[in-house]
């Protein structure tokens, strides 16, 4: 486990600030935690340790409700975990060729 994340542990069961499930930790990174939740695991919440309310014997608690993680998933930058989408269009060939006249793609 990281020096600043709170003692999560994988496979720990995630609570809401309802105590309602949100699903079972699957890997842990220096400042988020990734949550699977569904039947077979196909949803995965990115959390921030920042919505870590405590740890205890049931698990993680978060001090968030599920409809709060969701509105921060969207508005959250996953900064130090890999991209999966092309944040530019620098790899797009332009068809304006070299003198400025137009090119074939």
């Amino acid at each position: 486990m990281l020096a600043d994340t709170p003692s999560v542990e994988k496979d720990q069961n995630v609570y809401d600030a309802n105590h309602e499930h949100v699903g079972k930790v699957e890997e842990i990174a220096e400042t988020w935690m990734h949550v699977q939740s569904g039947l077979f695991g196909w949803v995965q919440h990115h959390v921030p340790f920042g919505l870590v309310s405590h740890v205890d014997h049931e698990g993680v608690h978060l001090n968030v409700d599920r409809s709060q993680l969701e509105a921060v998933e969207k508005q959250t930058e996953h900064s130090d975990e890999p991209a999966t989408e092309p944040s530019s269009t620098a790899d797009t060939p332009s068809p304006i060729g070299p003198g400025g006249s137009e090119v074939a793609l």
